[in-house]
């Protein structure tokens, strides 16, 4: 993933969960105070019982992997969708309707 597309993604993440207001608003006070991500990841997980970390893990696992068969079950659909819309940009015509 280049860096680019890491900030798209985690501005994306940001906005979804706090909203832009918000997603701005935590962006500011980064900007703002000085952030040591080495430190605050060595307490981040300090008072979290190594099971709670692994059931949240495999949670987490569990979910992307129902996230990923779900997305293999419109792969299809999305590759027919790309072929019309493909076809349709190269001709300048719409394609009839099956």
């Amino acid at each position: 993933m280049t860096d680019s597309e890491i900030q798209q993604e985690g501005l994306k993440a940001l906005v979804d969960q706090l909203g832009e207001v918000g997603a701005e608003r935590f962006i500011m006070l980064l900007l703002r105070e000085p952030f040591d991500y080495t430190e605050w990841r060595k307490n981040l997980w300090i008072n979290v019982p190594v099971r709670e970390l692994s059931e949240q893990a495999m949670r987490h696992v569990h979910s992307a992997e129902k996230n990923w068969i779900k997305m293999e079950a419109t792969r299809p659909a999305l590759s027919e969708l790309r072929e019309s819309s493909k076809s349709s940009y190269t001709t300048g015509k719409e394609q009839p309707q099956e």
